[in-house]
């Protein structure tokens, strides 16, 4: 899975496809699906882009 916790902001303003290839590949780190980071914020059912 792809961190973006170098980009939280911008990331969390990602609503659609087009505005996630702007952030794509410029992501921290990958990390597997069972790894919990401290910074980790759930998004509020139905904002950002798959949400």
């Amino acid at each position: 899975m792809m961190c973006f916790r170098n980009l939280k902001a911008e990331y969390l303003k990602v609503t659609t496809k087009k505005e996630f290839w702007s952030v794509h590949g410029r992501q921290d780190r990958f990390v597997q699906e069972t790894y919990l980071c401290p910074e980790f914020e759930r998004r509020i059912p139905g904002t950002g882009y798959r949400g």
